[in-house]
């Protein structure tokens, strides 16, 4: 195991390097001792791409607190670029799901102590995930309402009906969930890079409400409801849950062949030695 949670370098970013099991001991420590917001992003091949022709989406990524190595392109990638740097020690221990990470995060007891939102996704309300029952949270909803279900429900609000249109009536409907419900958990399923820009974009906001961690989920939510179905465990041993994900989704394919252009990037930055 590393000694060091100091992360690596990939194209400018800082992605994390050391194991799922240290990470989750960092977040879990952050829920239960801090009280400043952490921003947990999770970035794939795909999105390093976009962040190298968007600026603004990498500067979004560059907010977060910690950047999960969500696709195992990103730990080949380490393992070549610390290698021709001088340094194959210096690597990325392992890919780290975000779905995995929501995953365990939900089974920790402590959790039933907290408030925990979805923003964004499908309509997740009305759904057993696991002891959780996730509802519907509306701006009608009390605090006494929120009360009165603590520790057994997860809470949902679709957020915006095209999130890259946001109506003003949305976001103030969606203010009033979170001033209400004061979440010390939130999990944002908007997709990049909508997700990434609209944490960044409420970050003081999250410190004014006390709420402790977000992360962004993307589709994660979509798997562990079974609104889709979850990969073989041999395909997210060899690193071809991407493949499992396209053959459900091939409105993907476009967004796919970003993965031509970040096998590209690599071995360029490996012969100029960058």
């Amino acid at each position: 195991m590393k000694k060091t949670d100091k992360p690596i370098k990939i194209f400018d970013l800082p992605i994390f390097s050391n194991s799922k099991s240290s990470l989750l001991s960092l977040v879990r420590s952050h829920l239960e001792h801090s009280r400043e917001t952490a921003y947990i992003f999770t970035p794939n091949p795909e999105q390093v791409v976009m962040a190298q022709h968007q600026p603004e989406f990498k500067a979004h990524l560059l907010n977060a607190t910690w950047l999960l190595p969500d696709g195992i392109g990103l730990v080949w990638a380490s393992r070549w670029l610390t290698a021709f740097r001088g340094d194959p020690a210096d690597q990325i221990t392992e890919r780290i799901s975000g779905r995995e990470v929501v995953a365990e995060l939900l089974t920790w007891p402590e959790l039933a102590k907290e408030r925990v939102l979805i923003v964004g996704g499908r309509d997740y309300a009305e759904t057993k995930l696991g002891h959780w029952q996730i509802q519907a949270a509306t701006s009608s909803h009390t605090a006494s309402d929120y009360r009165a279900q603590s520790g057994k429900t997860i809470w949902w609000t679709p957020g915006y009906q095209t999130v890259s249109q946001p109506q003003s009536a949305e976001s103030a409907s969606l203010r009033t969930v979170i001033e209400v419900l004061k979440p010390s958990v939130i999990l944002v399923a908007f997709g990049a890079p909508y997700q990434e820009k609209w944490v960044n974009d409420h970050q003081a906001w999250f410190v004014k409400n006390q709420v402790k961690i977000v992360m962004v989920v993307g589709g994660a939510f979509d798997v562990l409801t079974g609104r889709l179905a979850a990969p073989p465990g041999w395909m997210s041993q060899v690193g071809l849950e991407w493949f499992f994900r396209l053959l459900q989704q091939p409105q993907r394919l476009g967004r796919q062949l970003r993965l031509i252009e970040f096998g590209w990037l690599v071995c360029k930055a490996c012969l100029l030695g960058k």
